[in-house]
């Protein structure tokens, strides 16, 4: 991570890459225009006619009320001519965010504070991808006017910013993102715009917790790429990308007994998944007892019946009731009797035990 400081009068420097233990330091989050201060303008003195340089200004400025000397701009303390470096900086993101002692959000389209809630709510900062993690990671966030004037914290703001983001005020205020469902999640990034088509995907690596190379050129093939890795975390701790519902009381036992079949769970927002990957995750809710459950059609093989036919996705999404353990465990829509297994085991007793008809409804 490099950090800007004040160099003289109007002048900055940046350091060299920092490991370890880091000073306590500000963060800017705001919206990229056509002239931004770039990491070689910064090295060779240049680029103070830019329009960016303004924003610089205003960090430094902010950060020297707040007692904080250093401070990091996206625009440059990136040096985006080595691969290596802005890979490592789109991964680390969100962590820098949330390590800030303090983040201001310039609003270049909010002219004064006075300009009113309105102006506030239709700021094209909340419809931007990289802002996402900006406004969920740092634990202090205030937003300023484009005369650099104080607007609000997020605290104080907390109800506009749900009212326009659809984030929780709960998420807003600290609650660890893994609370949330991946479908929740992935429906505060609809509809945010980045640059670069790849970027939908990149931007969100920190809200999910997930790491993975960058490889621009690469155009949708990066949503797959985020599915994957969003499952194979999941995998590595429960076997499924399965959670709670935060918006709904918990379930009151792991092992809910509702029939489920066709028609009684609804699938959450699937334009969300079939947009970001290219149809291969599903998100379906339990009406009962809210379990959310979302699998790409990848993580089951499906069971083989009788005449080859395999049984469709759909329904072993719909007919399987799952549970929440150790491992993943389902229970089979058939025999009633409670048993859970392990994926593998119910597969195989499927295609021993049971009928197309038994398992999925119809002839």
């Amino acid at each position: 991570m490099r950090l800007l400081e004040r160099k003289g009068i109007g002048d900055f420097r940046v350091s060299e890459p920092l490991l370890g233990d880091l000073p306590p330091y500000a963060i800017l989050s705001h919206t990229w225009g056509s002239q931004e201060v770039t990491y070689r303008d910064i090295v060779e003195s240049t680029g103070k006619n830019k329009a960016g340089y303004k924003k610089l200004r205003f960090i430094a400025d902010q950060a020297a009320k707040d007692e904080l000397k250093p401070f990091w701009v996206d625009t440059c303390c990136i040096d985006k001519s080595s691969s290596a470096e802005l890979t490592e900086a789109i991964n680390s993101m969100f962590r820098w965010y949330q390590d800030a002692a303090r983040c201001y959000v310039y609003l270049v389209d909010v002219p004064t504070p006075s300009s009113g809630r309105s102006a506030f709510k239709r700021s094209k900062w909340f419809t931007r991808g990289w802002t996402l993690q900006e406004l969920l990671a740092p634990a202090s966030v205030e937003f300023f006017s484009a005369d650099t004037r104080r607007i609000g914290t997020k605290s104080e703001m907390k109800g506009d910013i749900s009212e326009t983001t659809g984030i929780p005020t709960t998420a807003l205020q600290g609650r660890s993102l893994s609370d949330y469902s991946v479908a929740e999640r992935m429906a505060w990034a609809k509809g945010r715009k980045t640059t670069r088509k790849e970027d939908e995907a990149y931007c969100l690596l920190g809200v999910f917790d997930v790491h993975m190379p960058l490889i621009y050129g690469e155009g949708s093939n990066a949503f797959v790429r985020l599915g994957d890795a969003i499952e194979q975390r999941a995998q590595r701790n429960n076997n499924h990308v399965f959670q709670i519902d935060s918006r709904t009381q918990p379930a009151k036992t792991y092992n809910c007994n509702t029939p489920v079949t066709h028609g009684h769970w609804s699938v959450l927002d699937s334009g969300v998944f079939d947009s970001l990957f290219g149809g291969r995750m599903k998100c379906v809710r339990c009406p009962k007892c809210y379990w959310e459950y979302t699998s790409s059609k990848s993580s089951y093989p499906q069971p083989k019946l009788a005449g080859g036919r395999k049984v469709p996705y759909e329904v072993m999404w719909q007919r399987f009731h799952h549970t929440k353990g150790k491992e993943s465990a389902f229970r089979c829509p058939s025999c009633r009797d409670g048993t859970m297994r392990h994926w593998d085991d119910m597969k195989e007793h499927i295609e021993e035990e049971h009928t197309w008809a038994e398992i999925c409804g119809d002839g």
